[in-house]
């Protein structure tokens, strides 16, 4: 019978596999998904905004031509 292979067998090798993004990373990435929900949120706020502004131009130069 073959002996057992111990440092196959070390706990502290057991710590292994794979590797997590740092907190800094994780950090960035939150801060970047919160731009770019801000990001769109402005822009449908201000496509509101010219809609109304164009309505109300169009209406004006109606009632005034």
């Amino acid at each position: 019978m073959k002996p057992r292979n111990i440092i196959a067998l070390n706990p502290l090798l057991k710590k292994g596999g794979a590797h997590q993004k740092g907190k800094s990373s994780q950090r960035a990435n939150s801060r970047q998904k919160l731009n770019s929900y801000l990001d769109e949120w402005y822009e449908e706020q201000t496509k509101g905004e010219k809609r109304k502004e164009e309505s109300n131009d169009s209406s004006f130069f109606m009632l005034h031509v």
